[in-house]
């Protein structure tokens, strides 16, 4: 069980670009196995630097149920997918929040755009990851806008938020198979907020 709610993969193009990094190894180590299943191994949302489902450390295939999903919206049609969710991962937190997440993909344009709503009292602290395929070069072109660099279609990802947000491009891997692993990009936006907080990221491809 990995701690992937929200969390998405987009292929772009010729190839894949945000990737789910993978699962490495299992009982060989369970430091490197707690890594990959955690919550910021993952293309979603943390907050206050939790994890979506509680885990111990040492049980490395059990979790703590404490995250339920709730599907409020798919909608295809021949100009746009759309998916609108939420999970109750922290609402454990005092005092709770709760995160609702909305995909859309523009067939027209072929642009992706994700939504963030962020509800709760008091202040918190939010984390976004964004985990990039081994091979692909990140590089910043703008205020809150990335985008790779590499043959065939490369991606571009504009961050826009109502709150101040922070960017930083970490050292991370990516496993695409048992016991072996690749370094890669990883895409880290941070913030604080204070009871509400909507973050859009625009994706295209360039």
């Amino acid at each position: 069980k990995h701690n992937d709610l929200l969390s998405f993969e987009l292929y772009a193009g010729d190839k894949p670009v945000i990737v789910d990094p993978g699962a490495y190894v299992y009982t060989r180590d369970a430091e490197w196995r707690n890594l990959f299943r955690s919550t910021h191994y993952h293309n979603t949302l943390v907050i206050d630097g939790q994890e979506q489902n509680r885990f111990d450390p040492e049980r490395i295939f059990n979790m703590t149920p404490d995250a339920a999903v709730t599907v409020h919206e798919w909608l295809s049609t021949d100009e746009m997918d759309r998916l609108d969710v939420e999970h109750t991962g922290y609402a454990r937190l005092d005092p709770p929040v709760s995160h609702r997440r909305t995909f859309q993909f523009n067939k027209i344009e072929g642009s992706w755009e994700i939504f963030d709503l962020l509800l709760g009292a008091g202040q918190h602290t939010a984390d976004w990851y964004f985990h990039f395929a081994a091979g692909i070069a990140l590089a910043p072109v703008g205020d809150g806008v990335f985008r790779t660099q590499g043959e065939g279609t490369n991606l571009e990802i504009a961050a826009s938020c109502d709150t101040a947000i922070s960017f930083n491009i970490d050292d991370g891997w990516v496993s695409r198979r048992y016991g072996h692993k690749l370094p890669a990009n990883i895409l880290h936006v941070s913030g604080k907020f204070n009871t509400e907080c909507r973050t859009g990221f625009t994706m295209r491809t360039v």
